[in-house]
């Protein structure tokens, strides 16, 4: 073991600047140890653990879907028809279920007083919404005045039936959206009046199945 004054001899270090620089090693210590114990006041003001979530229920609500779909698991879920009892879609090559169908390459045609065109879901499903597109080509000023109703029945226009929405369209392409709350297996679009033609591109209706 080396004593002070060898070690003083040994280095050629003063009595004074050892004395300093312990007293200086001392400083660092005491500074560490305030550092320590600010860190650990800090960590015990830190929040506990948030719990984890719990898994998402198996009964998660409806998801809002395209419901034009589900009208075509019958062999006709579409009808159309005017006041005079007359279905005259198919003469012109334009049948109601091309209102329908998804597809923006055709239209769906037919003309008469009151002329509505209805599509059965097959099912009661909860409505929210309808877009009804233009016929692209040509003719939208055809459109104009109409009337979207849901019901129990093909053409239900009147109660119990509900109207959810009506509009007087621009000569434009559309989209046409509106808010369509309501509840039932028909959904129909009604032209009022007399001498009124259905010339669309596509009636897109979304909701709950």
């Amino acid at each position: 073991m080396v004593n002070a004054p060898d070690f003083v001899t040994m280095t050629g270090t003063s009595v004074n600047e050892m004395v300093a620089l312990i007293q200086a090693q001392q400083a660092t210590i005491v500074s560490q140890q305030a550092e320590i114990g600010a860190l650990k006041e800090f960590v015990g003001m830190m929040p506990p653990s948030l719990p984890s979530l719990p898994p998402p229920s198996p009964h998660s609500p409806p998801a809002l879907v395209k419901l034009n779909n589900l009208g075509f698991s019958e062999a006709w879920p579409v009808g159309a028809n005017n006041d005079a009892g007359n279905n005259d879609w198919m003469t012109y090559g334009g049948g109601p279920s091309k209102c329908f169908d998804d597809l923006f390459t055709d239209s769906c045609f037919a003309h008469g007083s009151n002329v509505w065109v209805s599509i059965n879901f097959n099912r009661t499903v909860s409505i929210t919404s309808v877009e009804v597109y233009n016929r692209a080509s040509c003719c939208q000023d055809r459109l104009g005045h109409y009337q979207i109703w849901v019901g129990d029945s093909w053409g239900a226009r009147t109660a119990p039936a509900k109207k959810c929405a009506e509009r007087h369209a621009p000569s434009t392409v559309g989209p046409f959206t509106d808010e369509c709350i309501a509840t039932g297996q028909f959904l129909t679009l009604l032209q009022p009046g007399s001498t009124r033609a259905i010339n669309l591109q596509e009636i897109s209706i979304y909701g709950y199945a």
